[in-house]
């Protein structure tokens, strides 16, 4: 059972017994996936070493899995990751994802915050999307993989309209380092990292980059597909997002002692008192990585810029490394809680309607499709996002502001349900609101509606 944490209570950021400092030596491929192994082996209760993949000179697409059972996805668990590595040289990611990994793991049976969070969350922590690019041909590191492609340009876009609304994902023989010069495959390392996605219910995420010390939330493009923005790229999740990110860029000693808070005058829609800002408001992007997984797979996901102030410092001198560390590791805790926050709950009813009489015993329902309207604030665009029930599980996790929201859950057969008068508070996790709903098949005898919280409304997460 999980520990009870109080609820919208920051995470306990002691300073419990800490992970070895790193080695003053950034790990290569190799050792990555030999340090992901000795961890697994270390503590194999809460600890797995995978990869989603090899890359097109036989690197491994390395990640460490951290869990109270790892290898499951349980039921009101959420999935969430942090990517390291998709630009080659922006290294810091790399090693903040193996401490963390070793963090979580050594600190499980001490501290209670840690403890709370890998029993209710399924974590991945992937320590490089880029081998190719780290470990490149000769020797030394760049930014784009081994075709020489930018990766956070080459994904699905929804908002560029030079591509297709529903363009795919095309992996296609051929599509490896023999024939970079295919114009209609789309590159080996979008291509695992694609369905690893497909193979997980990923709701929160964050990817870390490096020649700055800034946070950076979407939309990256603009709605238009056009290159100038003359506003911020507001996205449903605007709220959320802003909280989100201030709450990471808030706790870094780096970001807050540097000086890119950025003015009007200086970046469009950016903020005057935290390294935060809107993607579009900042440049615009299309095929990024950011928009690919919110549009494509309904997981929220930010850029945390970690390294830099446009000195370059992309790939610092790794005895720098344990400052960088201790500069993201509070934030990194943070703003995992965050998949914690909003809503949650597990939707059922008959397995397909209609349904036998008398009803069967309800049971999870995937695919049921949910909106939340925010009834205590009109002009919050949440409401024009329409989310899905998970799989097998049939279970959600709304990430929302503060604000009091009507949910409306419809599924083709059965008949809408509405959960009314939600009101969530926290802004930080664990502070979920958990709202169970069971459906009933249209015609069948109806019963007073499911509103009632299946425990306290800001219970800690349960699974």
């Amino acid at each position: 059972a999980a520990l009870a944490v109080a609820a919208g209570s920051a995470p306990r950021l002691v300073a419990a017994a800490a992970c070895p400092t790193p080695d003053n030596a950034y790990k290569t491929n190799a050792q990555m996936v030999t340090f992901a192994a000795a961890l697994e082996a270390q503590f194999p209760n809460i600890v797995r070493a995978g990869d989603y993949g090899t890359s097109p000179r036989g690197f491994k697409y390395s990640y460490v899995e951290i869990s109270d059972n790892p290898g499951q996805r349980e039921q009101l668990e959420p999935e969430f990751k942090f990517v390291a590595n998709i630009h080659g040289d922006e290294t810091v990611g790399r090693e903040l994802n193996a401490q963390m990994a070793c963090y979580l793991a050594q600190n499980y049976a001490t501290n209670g915050t840690v403890q709370a969070l890998v029993d209710n969350t399924r974590i991945f922590l992937v320590l490089t999307m880029n081998p190719d690019g780290f470990e490149k041909a000769g020797g030394g590191s760049r930014r784009n993989n081994v075709c020489n492609k930018d990766l956070n340009r080459v994904f699905p876009d929804y908002l560029n309209k030079a591509a297709p609304k529903d363009s795919a994902i095309r992996c296609g023989a051929g599509d490896d380092v023999g024939n970079c010069g295919c114009s209609t495959c789309r590159q080996t390392d979008v291509c695992k990292y694609h369905e690893f996605m497909n193979a997980h219910d990923f709701v929160l995420s964050g990817h870390f980059h490096g020649g700055a010390l800034l946070v950076n939330y979407g939309y990256d493009g603009i709605h238009d597909g056009g290159t100038n923005s003359a506003r911020i790229q507001e996205s449903p999740e605007h709220r959320f997002l802003y909280q989100a990110s201030v709450l990471y860029a808030s706790h870094n000693s780096q970001m807050m002692g540097g000086t890119e808070i950025f003015t009007e005058n200086e970046f469009r829609n950016s903020d005057a008192t935290y390294p935060v800002i809107n993607g579009a408001g900042w440049f615009p992007i299309y095929g990024g990585v950011q928009d690919y997984n919110y549009f494509y797979h309904d997981c929220i996901d930010v850029t945390f810029e970690v390294s830099g102030e446009y000195a370059n410092l992309k790939n610092p001198a790794a005895s720098t490394l344990p400052t960088y560390w201790a500069a993201n590791r509070d934030s990194m805790l943070l703003y995992m809680n965050q998949v914690h926050v909003g809503i949650k709950g597990v939707v059922s009813g008959p397995a397909s309607c209609p349904s036998a009489v008398p009803a069967p015993a309800p049971v999870p329902l995937g695919g049921v499709s949910y909106v939340a309207v925010n009834t205590a604030n009109a002009t919050d665009r949440v409401k024009e996002r329409t989310m899905n029930t998970f799989g097998t599980h049939g279970d959600y996790f709304r990430l929302l502001a503060p604000g009091t929201y009507r949910l409306t859950f419809s599924k083709s057969g059965y008949r809408d349900a509405v959960v009314d008068g939600v009101v969530v508070s926290g802004t930080r996790g664990p502070s979920a609101v958990r709202r169970d709903v069971v459906m009933t098949c249209v015609g069948a005898p109806t019963a007073a509606p499911s509103t009632a919280p299946s425990r306290a409304p800001t219970d800690a997460p349960s699974r």
